[in-house]
């Protein structure tokens, strides 16, 4: 008797050959990626099904064959589940390389099977758009959302425009989860998906199914036709009924409310064409997320808002190179003498249509257009030409506001002490000022800030004491000064408690030689506040507003 053939023996081994011919002459497609996705090989019948034939795909992505009728949040369930070692097997909608649609059951493992660190993906799809009835099937994927049943992107429109046919009213509700990311990495991609589906159950039972959409990723939008439509306040009574539904559907299967917000626009007065529409409800929905109320109508200066952003963003590359941007500088006085012991370089663009433009509108603009870093060595290296021209000699330091980015470019304290020395301005003289604290820990942003230090330069942490966190960084990073941020001098500073611990946070510092400067003194009751906690320093309307020219009051003072 042949061995291999006992009972609980082991099977034999298919030779590696034998193996790659049997998967080539298989019925069902089959192909092989690497751990990027790459395309590495695929049988005969790939390109029977698909169109593409095996020598083409190689090296292409398997996206070649996406139909478009499913969104990134069912790729995203797919790539984690694979990537965790685990198979994935689900029914999906491919499209040939002519265009036609057609259904496959498709499975895709991870190898080394089991691994949690797959090297290589094996996909095996079977056709089976002949086991339904074709038109509808691929019909009803066409229109609807596959994981909420509810109507999706492609239904939407074709609802509105049969809206805009018969001339009716309509409100468009356009919402999103707040912090649907948090539930993904805390619950699973399962949870997050049960989430949606809970979502979906909310919209339904709110005006019913054909009036639901799921748009992608956690963004749903419910219309409201006819009377319903015409009047805001029932769009936004309606609006807040699916927050307290959603809310009370989250406490039943994760254990805690889950939140929506929603954006609400009106036709035919805030748009009359479909895409007018969902920008309006879109641009209610941010300030709503903005604003942190929940719900938010569409009202025409939101529209003048973000007409207004847009140019600010198209004109800012051309700012500088059209001299358009200035510095002003603010004083920063001793709270116990009054005397002026620094200066604070303040951005300002004078932006032809719009006016004046404080840096706190146009310096988050800058980043995130990417002009932050150009923008910031500008106002460095004008502040120091001003500061050298103005106050050399007063003593005076000079506060330059520093950009996140700046701080990890290797290269900055070169140039920084390079602009030093061109100009004759001692580094004692010079602090930088770093806004976006929470990026100190990204990695390299040590190694700059201790080649600042070895400059003489000074680093100032601004907004301290609006997260607890940030006192861990004093014993990480070379920090010389503290900001105690707006809010806490105007509003925290208040109670006496708070005034307590807080003085017994400056009393640690204090001792590892750090300043304490408070920002946002508008009155003698905050001097007074700021000096009873043992602040050394105080920036605000009340002490001094940002003017072109200082010299001649330091010099006075």
């Amino acid at each position: 008797m042949n061995p291999a053939s006992r009972t609980g023996g082991s099977p034999a081994k298919l030779p590696r050959a034998l193996a790659q011919a049997a998967l080539e002459a298989a019925g069902s497609v089959v192909f092989v990626t690497d751990a990027s996705g790459a395309i590495i090989w695929a049988n005969a019948a790939f390109g029977r099904v698909t169109g593409w034939s095996p020598e083409e795909a190689i090296g292409q992505n398997p996206r070649i064959l996406q139909s478009g009728l499913h969104d990134e949040h069912y790729y995203a369930r797919l790539w984690s589940e694979i990537r965790s070692g685990r198979s994935f097997t689900s029914r999906v909608v491919n499209r040939t390389r002519n265009g036609d649609l057609y259904v496959v059951a498709q499975t895709v493992t991870p190898l080394p099977v089991g691994n949690p660190s797959p090297t290589h993906y094996v996909a095996f799809q079977e056709d089976v758009s002949a086991e339904v009835d074709h038109a509808r099937e691929l019909e009803y994927l066409a229109f609807t959302d596959p994981l909420t049943g509810l109507g999706n992107r492609r239904a939407l429109l074709e609802r509105l425009d049969e809206a805009w046919r018969q001339r009716e009213h309509v409100a468009l509700l356009l919402m999103d989860m707040d912090d649907f990311k948090g539930i993904n990495d805390r619950f699973g991609h399962a949870q997050g998906d049960q989430a949606l589906r809970n979502m979906g159950d909310v919209l339904r039972e709110a005006v019913g199914g054909p009036a639901a959409f799921r748009l992608g990723g956690d963004e749903f939008v419910l219309v409201m036709i006819g009377d319903a439509g015409s009047e805001g306040g029932e769009a936004e009574d309606c609006a807040w009924r699916i927050r307290a539904d959603v809310s009370s559907r989250g406490v039943e299967f994760l254990g805690h409310p889950l939140s929506v917000s929603v954006g609400i626009a009106l036709a035919p007065r805030d748009g009359r064409d479909s895409s007018a529409l969902l920008r309006c409800a879109d641009l209610a929905l941010g300030s709503a997320k903005l604003a942190r109320s929940g719900v938010m109508a569409y009202s025409p200066a939101m529209g003048r808002a973000a007409m207004r952003e847009l140019a600010l963003r198209q004109d800012l590359e051309m700012a500088i190179s059209r001299g358009q941007i200035s510095l002003a500088h603010q004083p920063v006085r001793a709270l116990t003498t009054g005397r002026i012991v620094s200066v604070q370089a303040v951005g300002c663009w004078h932006h032809p249509r719009h006016g004046a433009v404080p840096q706190e509108e146009f310096l988050p603009l800058a980043e995130q257009t990417g002009q932050m870093v150009a923008i910031g060595e500008w106002v460095l290296r004008e502040a120091i030409r001003l500061h050298v021209r103005n106050h050399s000699g007063s003593g005076v330091r000079l506060a330059v506001p520093v950009a996140a980015d700046q701080l990890h470019d290797p290269l900055f304290p070169a140039r920084l002490g390079r602009l030093l020395l061109t100009e004759g301005m001692n580094g004692d003289l010079l602090d930088i000022e770093i806004s976006d604290s929470r990026r100190l820990e990204e990695r390299g942003a040590g190694e700059v800030l201790g080649a600042i230090r070895r400059l003489g330069v000074g680093v100032v942490v601004d907004d301290f004491a609006s997260g607890v966190g940030q006192l861990g960084q004093l014993a990480d990073f070379p920090v010389t000064a503290l900001k105690l941020n707006r809010s806490v001098v105007r509003e925290k500073l208040r109670s006496r408690h708070y005034r307590g611990l807080l003085r017994g946070v400056i009393r640690l510092v204090h001792d590892a030689g750090i300043r304490v400067i408070g920002e946002g003194v508008e009155s003698p009751e905050d001097v007074e506040m700021l000096c009873s906690i043992g602040c050394d320093e105080g920036q605000g309307s009340y002490l001094g507003q940002p003017c072109a020219d200082l010299a001649v009051e330091v010099a006075a003072g």
